[in-house]
């Protein structure tokens, strides 16, 4: 889990290698101390004194702005990382100093960021401009412009992944056209500028078709896609995202891969079929960045000391 590596970086470097401490989440509280529960799901006894120091830290913030509390804020699901002096067992720890992050502030937090996410905007990549700083995006009918700045976090998923939490952070110059993009700022009032405060980015290949093979052993699906009439062979790890289309996205994949008849209707009717399924793979990608937002929101965020 990522959350206790993030909490071990606020401990002042200074510190890490002379004072002994973990990291997790609290587990349960009492009068003389609390339980913490690591990432590798290890329980240590703390124990408190009315000399203890206890930090609360803001989410997203430095160990520096942290703000004074007491023992008796913390709760079960806070992160924390304790500092102290090891007991005379393997699992106990006496605390000196405690930072704590509060489980509410970071669910509040997290409503917050998947609230900019949601007002975003999503599309395909036009065109980089990594010496104008700034990103052209295919979103639906319109080209929208997209504004980086020296602070704007920029994340690209990895090869064999869609989940935001294995997206590593990268220069502008990793995004290329083709992308599929999701990007959370500030947009101007015309709704063709936004100013990126973060955006990640993807290298996808989308194939629709009829299934002829499923071989559950060997994790693979093969399909006809429709666009190139070629064959296809899908692998699914433990990565993928596996989901069940909408009985209506069925029916107008099943009328594209029969053909339409001559006339204007057909036409039309296939020209909406194109748009509905480019639509349903856009809000696929949006949904696939909300879920990893969400699942994201249990892992603690990174604070710097």
């Amino acid at each position: 889990m990522v959350a206790v590596a993030a909490v071990a970086l606020m401990v002042p470097r200074t510190m890490t290698a002379q004072t002994p401490h973990q990291a997790g989440t609290v587990k349960a509280t009492s009068a003389n101390g609390l339980t913490l529960t690591t990432s590798a799901g290890q329980d240590y006894t703390v124990t408190v004194s009315p000399a203890t120091k206890v930090l609360i830290v803001p989410p997203g913030a430095a160990a520096k702005d942290a703000k004074a509390g007491t023992v008796a804020d913390i709760v079960v699901g806070d992160k924390a990382i304790v500092l102290g002096t090891a007991g005379d067992t393997g699992t106990t720890l006496a605390a000196s100093k405690m930072y704590v992050l509060k489980a509410a502030a970071i669910a509040q937090s997290h409503a917050a960021e998947e609230a900019a996410w949601t007002q975003g905007i999503g599309g395909i990549v036009k065109s980089v401009d990594v010496a104008g700083s700034k990103v052209e995006l295919s979103s639906g009918l319109k080209t929208v412009t997209v504004a980086v700045t020296p602070s704007t976090v920029i994340r690209h998923y990895s090869g064999d992944s869609v989940s935001f939490t294995d997206a590593t952070v990268c220069p502008l110059t990793a995004v290329k056209v083709g992308d599929q993009l999701r990007v959370r700022g500030t947009k101007a009032m015309d709704g063709l500028t936004i100013t990126a405060d973060e955006m990640v980015a993807g290298t996808f290949r989308n194939f629709s078709g009829l299934l002829t093979v499923v071989d559950a052993s060997a994790g693979t699906v093969t399909l006809k896609d429709l666009a190139t009439k070629k064959m296809v062979t899908v692998t699914v790890t433990p990565k993928s995202n596996v989901r069940r289309i909408a009985p209506r996205m069925a029916e107008m994949i099943a009328a594209r891969m029969k053909g339409t008849s001559a006339g204007q209707g057909a036409g039309r009717r296939t020209r909406l079929d194109r748009r509905s399924a480019r639509a349903a793979e856009a809000r696929t990608f949006r949904r696939c960045c909300r879920g990893c937002r969400r699942r994201q929101s249990r892992t603690l965020r990174r604070v710097r000391p």
